[in-house]
């Protein structure tokens, strides 16, 4: 099968070391490893240089911009922003997107949707080619909370709506999102195929004893038990709330625990004077923003695994990467996690509290055999049902009996 791949965000690429990037790429190389012919119109670039002429990047034209930005409303400033970067793009991607597929004549366009962009769902319908519409956030409440408000609300659900009643099949990364997505535009008769994140063990293989021990002696490790993080700083992660339990369980352990957190964001120097302020400072490590070619190596140094919290909607990559590791992961029990772990077997599902969060990381500290039975059913797991050829191949199951 011919499968044009269209990710139509002008500035989300997937040549970064980001969530969004790893994911596109890890669907691409699935529909590829399983025998299909796969086409990327990828509008952000698939190389660094490869991001089509008249998609401006981000950061350019910046003092102007800044000028603007300061004696502009926000809302109209989100608005006309959003108008250049989304709304007028969108318009150019579909001239873009319908040459591409005239020159490729794909049996199926795999789309990953992003707010405000309906360029894919057009073509699809101009050409009367099956599409899928892979879902991974409510974007326009995402958007919100990340940019703020503009004057296209309104707009913005029309084209969701418009999309997910369009496409062949919605690919969601969870039910929860699902259901919401159903009320929130009354869909009837709307196919979905629930495909969370997945894992790819080529890319987390146990590193050579020498490279773990000498990240173990590059961040004073040896002799620890080293709790972990990895992972944009991002304030919906709460690695502050982390921090604070470590060092009450660093407390009732002493001389016992190390704390690594692996990422970098706009909250490091944060942490890191909360972890002066707590007095663990000597316990805790920062690496700051490492190569995704580094981090299989961070994690096998690790023991413990921690998400602190996340969005009511995720399926966290970093979990799945976790579990590949065969690391005891204590993570938030939302629905989205709760759809792939089950606590207590291959992972330890905590409430949002720093409580219950302290009381995790103290119970896997003192019990080895819970902690390695945790990590070892969490790698079976992920290879037996999480792979990406898995879900790739399930997906394409899912479109075939719909159709």
């Amino acid at each position: 099968m011919k499968i044009l791949y269209y990710s139509p965000h002008p500035h989300h690429d997937i040549v970064s070391d980001v969530g969004y990037s790893v994911h596109q790429l890890e669907m691409i190389q699935a529909f590829e490893d399983l025998g299909h012919e796969v086409h990327k119109v990828i509008m952000g670039g698939d190389r660094l240089d490869a991001t089509p002429d008249y998609v401006q990047k981000q950061g350019q034209g910046a003092p102007l911009k800044n000028a603007l930005k300061s004696v502009i409303p926000k809302v109209i400033w989100n608005s006309l922003r959003d108008y250049f970067r989304f709304i007028r793009h969108d318009k150019r991607a579909y001239a873009f997107l319908m040459d591409e597929i005239a020159r490729v004549q794909p049996d199926l366009i795999y789309e990953r949707s992003e707010y405000l962009l309906r360029s894919g769902v057009d073509a699809a319908i101009k050409t009367g080619i099956p599409h899928v519409l892979e879902v991974n956030a409510p974007f326009i409440e995402e958007w919100e909370s990340f940019e703020g408000k503009n004057f296209f609300k309104k707009r913005a659900d029309d084209i969701e709506k418009f999309k997910l009643q369009n496409t062949s099949l919605v690919s969601c990364i969870s039910s929860v999102l699902k259901e919401n997505l159903i009320e929130r535009y009354g869909l009837k008769n709307v196919k979905f195929k629930i495909v969370t994140n997945g894992s790819n063990p080529d890319n987390f293989e146990a590193p050579k004893p020498l490279a773990t021990k000498e990240i173990k002696e590059r961040f004073n490790l040896e002799d620890k038990l080293v709790v972990g993080f990895v992972g944009s700083i991002m304030p919906y992660h709460k690695v502050d709330k982390l921090i604070y339990a470590f060092a009450r369980a660093n407390r009732e352990l002493p001389n016992r625990l190390k704390l690594l957190v692996v990422g970098g964001g706009a909250g490091l120097e944060e942490l890191e004077a909360l972890a002066s302020e707590l007095g663990i400072e000597d316990e805790t490590e920062f690496s700051g923003q490492m190569a995704r070619s580094e981090i299989s190596t961070m994690l096998h140094a690790m023991d413990i695994c921690v998400l602190p919290s996340t969005n009511w909607y995720c399926s966290p990559i970093k979990l799945f990467e976790y579990a590949l590791c065969a690391k005891a992961i204590i993570a938030p029990s939302t629905h989205p996690i709760q759809e792939v772990f089950t606590s207590g077997r291959d992972a330890y599902l905590v409430d949002d509290s720093e409580d219950a969060l302290t009381d995790a990381i103290f119970e896997l500290a003192q019990n080895d055999e819970l902690r390695i039975s945790i990590g070892l059913q969490a790698r079976t797991m992920m290879l037996k049902s999480y792979l990406w050829t898995t879900l790739a191949e399930n997906t394409l199951k899912e479109l075939e009996e719909s159709s």
